[in-house]
């Protein structure tokens, strides 16, 4: 079974970190890592040291590539053998959906780091839970 957990650094795909991790290890299954950055430049990207040095790429660089590592040794934690990371860079439900063909299970927080969206779903779980060829869990 493949299980593909969504993250961006919102407390949500802390929480979508340990849950999925636990389904595959539990079922001896695959986890695919994806985080996804949006295009749009916002707050956190502030917080590089040497922002005014860097080029737009370098910067959504460094904000996808840190994020699959870090969450990669979490996943180790829960026993899971087989993990894949990536990420992508876009509109984040797009880039999911892709990411997540061939998936049995994707795994995606209640709502991430975006500033609008739904009262009870955020955007990109609302978008993935309409048009995933498969259900899939959307943590709280």
């Amino acid at each position: 079974m493949k299980f593909v957990a969504a993250v961006d650094g919102s407390d949500s795909s802390t929480r979508v970190l340990t849950f999925a991790p636990r389904l595959a290890a539990r079922s001896g299954g695959e986890l695919s890592i994806l985080a996804v950055q949006r295009r749009a430049i916002d707050e956190e990207l502030c917080r590089f040291d040497k922002i005014e040095n860097a080029t737009m790429g370098d910067i959504l660089e460094q904000e996808t590539t840190a994020v699959p590592s870090a969450t990669k040794a979490r996943a180790e934690t829960f026993g899971v053998k087989d993990i894949s990371t990536g990420a992508g860079e876009g509109d984040p439900a797009t880039v999911l959906l892709k990411g997540a063909r061939g998936a049995d299970l994707p795994v995606v927080g209640r709502r991430g780091r975006g500033r609008l969206g739904g009262l009870l779903l955020g955007r990109v779980s609302q978008k993935l839970a309409a048009l995933s060829p498969v259900p899939p869990v959307i943590v709280p």
